[in-house]
């Protein structure tokens, strides 16, 4: 259940900036905004949450979360579209995925993954 409100908490914040940042340069259908929001998340919550966070901590995978989220943007939108995307809209949407998924990854460690019925994280 835990693991469940996180992914969509993420999905929903990347979808967000996504959904703001691709109206505020650009024109794009909304379906291809939702695909790329579905498909930076998972591998995010995979990757960055499941894999490094644990072993290398917030900042490590911050860091990691602009790496990826840059790239996995740039092609899933490349299969999407083409080359119609400005590296500018690549860059802004990066950065702002991975400073929102800093601040995630503390909430998530105080309200989402600890259960304070078992007094431990799950």
């Amino acid at each position: 259940m835990a693991y469940g409100r996180a992914l969509a908490f993420r999905l929903s914040y990347t979808a967000l900036i996504l959904l703001a940042v691709y109206a505020f340069f650009g024109h794009f259908w909304i379906t291809n905004i939702l695909v790329t929001a579905v498909v930076v998340t998972g591998f995010l919550y995979v990757i960055g949450d499941l894999w490094v966070l644990p072993r290398f901590g917030r900042w490590v995978t911050a860091f990691t979360d602009v790496l990826l989220a840059g790239l996995i943007i740039w092609a899933t939108e490349l299969v999407l579209v083409g080359f119609g995307l400005l590296p500018a809209l690549i860059l802004t949407s990066a950065l702002l995925i991975g400073a929102t998924g800093f601040f995630f990854h503390l909430l998530a460690e105080k309200n989402i993954l600890h259960d304070p019925r078992a007094g431990e994280k799950t």
